[in-house]
């Protein structure tokens, strides 16, 4: 077959390998993450837009809206990440559950002036959002998830 000089350039392409289907757990586990995400967003949101009382000390403004949305693009990010198959990213996410258990804790166990700063309904949905990501951290760690990632 002859050249034609007026075709664009063509190049061969390396792409990744085949990981073939993401198991269910997998799946399962980046629902798990994304949703304690979302409803933590939901609720810096609302505190923002004045509906509840997240901070008594800060002043609440749209602009306020938008470091809330930080840690949903990263946790987002990660949750990609683990989806297609990174094995670093569950790690990363090992690290967070960690960090978000020490957190959890000392606010459960403040001295009686600082743990009555902190509304209640921050205590519930930090717990219900380390419960998912613990959740999720065990179903990527277990079962047919575990040898996905050691492919």
């Amino acid at each position: 077959m002859a050249h034609n000089p007026f075709d664009p350039p063509q190049a061969q392409l390396e792409l990744e390998e085949e990981l073939g289907p993401v198991p269910a757990r997998v799946r399962i586990a980046v629902v798990a993450i994304i949703s304690g995400e979302v409803m933590s967003f939901a609720l810096k949101a609302a505190a923002a837009a004045g509906f509840t009382a997240f901070s008594r000390s800060a002043q609440a403004t749209p602009a306020a809206i938008l470091p809330a949305a930080l840690p949903l693009l990263l946790m987002g990010v990660l949750a990609w990440k683990i989806f297609v198959g990174r094995d670093w990213a569950r790690w990363i996410l090992g690290a967070i559950v960690g960090l978000g258990a020490l957190g959890l804790a000392s606010m459960f166990y403040l001295p009686p002036e600082f743990s009555t700063r902190i509304p209640q309904s921050v205590r519930i949905a930090s717990t219900i959002q380390l419960g998912l990501n613990l959740a999720a951290f065990v179903l990527l760690f277990t079962g047919d998830a575990a040898k996905w990632f050691h492919r």
